[in-house]
């Protein structure tokens, strides 16, 4: 029978195998913001990931 720290501790490794693309991109993209320099004008900065989201799936429409 489980005891209740094995129980704990299988919980927190199942979240931490939940990783989603959505939060992949966000951490890069706030990674990205940090390291910006104001000074500098970037035109690549990230959109959001709705946004990035709606046009990879319009880029793969015109692909097929």
């Amino acid at each position: 029978m489980m005891s209740t720290k094995h129980l704990l501790l299988l919980l927190l490794l199942t979240g931490c195998a939940s990783i989603s693309p959505e939060s992949v991109y966000e951490s890069i993209r706030s990674q990205q913001t940090i390291h910006s320099s104001p000074a500098i004008p970037n035109p690549l900065i990230l959109p959001p990931y709705e946004q990035y989201k709606k046009e990879r799936e319009a880029s793969r429409k015109l692909i097929e």
